[in-house]
């Protein structure tokens, strides 16, 4: 799949973003959740075998990003 002297690199990375808010103060309680989350990944080439002074390159094979939203309700009794 990869050229002679090349392998595949590959990086990941998630983020999450989330809080609870009471808008009432008094029982049931109820807390709204409001939640964002994002993924993504990164695949590159990257070469073995480099020569003294080259320039190192890492092409971009592919590039993902994925992200969710989500709104939840709990209530506590």
């Amino acid at each position: 799949m990869a050229p002679q002297d090349w392998l595949i690199g590959y990086l990941q990375g998630t983020l999450s973003v989330s809080f609870k808010w009471a808008p009432f103060k008094f029982k049931p309680t109820f807390l709204i959740v409001p939640s964002l989350e994002a993924n993504g990944a990164l695949f590159f080439f990257f070469e073995t075998d480099r020569q003294e002074g080259e320039e190192f390159v890492t092409p971009n094979v592919n590039r993902d990003l994925m992200y969710t939203a989500k709104l939840y309700l709990i209530v506590t009794l």
